[in-house]
């Protein structure tokens, strides 16, 4: 994805609570007129972010999108449940740093706000992404109690908090919690992390990028890493696994989804069929998982049927580490401060090259979603 479709993306949540404050308050559901407010914080990171009309212009689906499906989530909340005031705020950076996924939040006659994420597609929302990480970032999460901030976990021992990163400190962390059979495979996932830096990153066959090789190399990274977690979670209680699994996809009951596409809408607290799904998934359904290609694949049924599908594919991150624009001879890049061309390596950036996984649902054939 292109910086500045994710720049959009965004601008486009704060565009989204603007449009659901100012309904509200065209509705009679919002005693205070705080839709201003909420319009400025949007256009400020616009003109902080540099995006144009243009910009706009080339991915119109989110905010189509926004138009077409937010006036009918407030419609929908008012229908849903009876109340006197109502008030929407965005929360993605507070979310972020207490490590929840919450976009924006719902206050209801001064209650408890409810934290809602957002998922806004210009494509399919058939198949959203819930969450990402790193190989070590996606075992540790099995292993560790999560801190606020991003791959920080708990010691257990003294309540101190620490960065996954920190091999020595989370060696001994697991030593302490009774978990020391964790630190053989722990180790390998180190080991292919050091592999890809000294191939991609260090090496010379890689100062230009062969996609074919790149490709190769990154399956087969993403097939060992894929393994090698699968061994963590199969020596884990089955029980552990599911309640992580529940959390990561957000169906943990602490916060609820709104999600759109072009042409289809649905959210956890107005949408009966999802509101069912997520309790199913939490209460009632068989769990199960199991390897998947370069992946794991985790899935809740009922008997024979399906219920849902969960893919966490295991690859590498490029990170912007090559020269992706086209051009003649070379040019000065103004962050890696030297001459390089198509296709060649940053060597500042490419040491941001990573493992990766991505969490991704398959809501294709649940039901939840109202087609427009």
């Amino acid at each position: 994805m292109k910086q500045i479709e994710h720049f959009i993306q965004d601008a486009c949540e704060l565009l989204a609570v603007a449009e659901m404050q100012l309904h509200a308050e065209e509705l009679g559901l919002s005693k205070r007129r705080l839709s201003p407010e909420r319009m400025r914080e949007y256009e400020e990171y616009v003109r902080n972010h540099k995006i144009t009309a243009m910009d706009f212009a080339e991915y119109p689906q989110y905010g189509d999108n926004i138009k077409k499906h937010v006036h009918r989530f407030v419609e929908r909340l008012a229908a849903h449940r009876p109340f006197r005031d109502i008030v929407f705020n965005c929360t993605e950076r507070e979310s972020r740093n207490k490590s929840m996924k919450g976009d924006f939040a719902i206050q209801i006659d001064g209650a408890t706000p409810i934290s809602v994420s957002l998922k806004n597609y210009r494509n399919s929302i058939g198949r959203p992404q819930v969450s990402a990480g790193t190989f070590n970032s996606f075992a540790l999460s099995f292993l560790l109690i999560p801190a606020p901030g991003v791959g920080m976990y708990i010691n257990t021992h003294d309540g101190s908090v620490f960065r996954g990163s920190q091999q020595t400190r989370r060696n001994q962390v697991l030593r302490n919690s009774g978990s020391a059979w964790a630190l053989k495979p722990l180790d390998k996932l180190d080991e292919l992390n050091q592999q890809i830096k000294q191939t991609f990153v260090y090496s010379d066959e890689y100062e230009f990028l062969s996609e074919d090789k790149f490709d190769a190399e990154r399956k087969r990274v993403g097939a060992a890493g894929a393994e090698i977690v699968f061994g963590i979670l199969s020596a884990l209680p089955p029980s552990d696994i599911r309640r992580q699994i529940v959390e990561r996809i957000g169906f943990a009951g602490t916060e609820e989804q709104l999600m759109f596409d072009p042409e289809r809408y649905t959210d956890s607290i107005t949408v009966s069929l999802f509101r069912e799904l997520i309790n199913a998934v939490r209460h009632d359904a068989h769990f199960d998982f199991r390897i998947k290609g370069q992946g794991i694949a985790f899935e809740f049924s009922h008997g024979r049927k399906p219920l849902l599908g969960i893919h966490v594919p295991f690859t590498i991150n490029k990170n912007g580490a090559w020269i992706s624009e086209t051009y003649s001879g070379t040019r000065l890049h103004p962050k890696e401060g030297v001459r390089l061309a198509t296709g060649q390596r940053r060597p500042k950036k490419s040491k941001e090259l990573a493992t990766s996984i991505n969490t991704y649902l398959d809501l294709e054939s649940t039901g939840i979603f109202i087609k427009s």
